[in-house]
């Protein structure tokens, strides 16, 4: 029995070997909802995508980039803390509904302050929400073809491969998507809030008056403070004994920093060449609200 049990495992067919496909990332910008009826995961690993494309032996990831949130659009607390302008020394909270009866001020997260319905509606899906864009189809193809270039062109460096070579392959893709983008249905897509002029006019009034600045503990939602009590909150912070003034300037600083952390053989990459600031935000969750440095 184990002679002929040997000689079964002798005598078999060796198992066939699969083929080891490496993983190639493609970052497309994801603009609107295109991409999501495009698939471009099933076009760009078709077997006649693949048999173009100069490297054998592929398994196409796309990934994306998106476009930047309404964050950084609507919130003024940066550009507060760093401008130079004399703080407001006088404030209508008193007449307005949403004051806050302990603190005398407006300090709400309630946006039924904002009195535009559509700046209102935005800001009430919060601070990473992302507006889609009034993209066509011809600047989905566009963007798309940028998006293969700056691909090509790395992975013509990587792979040590001609930039030419990769041409029949982006031709291939783009003729994929340019049949795929023929029978998408046409979407009709709002208008960007942040695009409308009325709502930015609005948006501007607001911050004039206003601080707008994330919530404690609810970073997503937004707390709506009065300009004169936000800059009252930071004065008193600063007056502590935590702080004390200096003389040198940003500059001298900054390079002090870096002589010292060069010491540890740190070294200060160049987005990090600056101070941080000083801003406040607010407890929404205490009772009374409170600004928190």
């Amino acid at each position: 029995m184990l002679i002929d049990l040997s000689r079964h495992y002798f005598n078999r067919d060796p198992p066939e070997k699969t083929l080891f496909k490496r993983d190639e990332h493609i970052v497309f910008k994801y603009t609107n909802r295109y991409f999501e009826d495009l698939n471009m995961a099933k076009l760009c690993n078709s077997p006649d995508i693949l048999n173009s494309y100069p490297v054998r032996s592929v398994n196409f990831t796309p990934a994306f980039s998106y476009t930047k949130p309404i964050r950084n659009r609507v919130l003024n607390y940066i550009e507060e803390s760093r401008s130079t302008d004399p703080p407001p020394v006088t404030c209508n909270c008193s007449s307005s509904e949403f004051m806050d009866p302990t603190l005398g001020h407006v300090v709400t997260g309630n946006l039924a302050v904002i009195k535009n319905s559509k700046l209102r509606n935005l800001l009430n899906k919060g601070l990473t929400y992302r507006e889609c864009h009034q993209w066509k189809k011809d600047d989905v193809l566009s963007s798309i073809e940028k998006d293969l270039d700056t691909h090509i062109a790395k992975q013509s460096e990587k792979k040590k491969t001609p930039v030419q070579c990769f041409q029949l392959w982006k031709s291939d893709l783009l003729a994929k998507v340019r049949n795929k983008l023929a029978h998408i249905k046409i979407r009709r897509f709002k208008k960007p809030v942040l695009s409308d002029k009325d709502t930015l006019a609005e948006l501007k009034n607001l911050q004039k008056t206003f601080i707008i600045v994330p919530t404690d503990k609810a970073s997503n939602n937004v707390s709506i403070v009065c300009r004169k009590y936000y800059h009252e909150c930071m004065i008193k912070e600063l007056s502590s004994n935590v702080y004390l003034p200096i003389q040198q300037n940003e500059e001298t600083l900054v390079k002090q920093h870096q002589r010292d952390l060069r010491q540890l053989n740190v070294e200060v990459p160049a987005d990090n060449e600056s101070l941080p600031f000083i801003y406040s935000t607010i407890k929404q969750h205490k009772n009374p609200k409170a600004g928190q440095e």
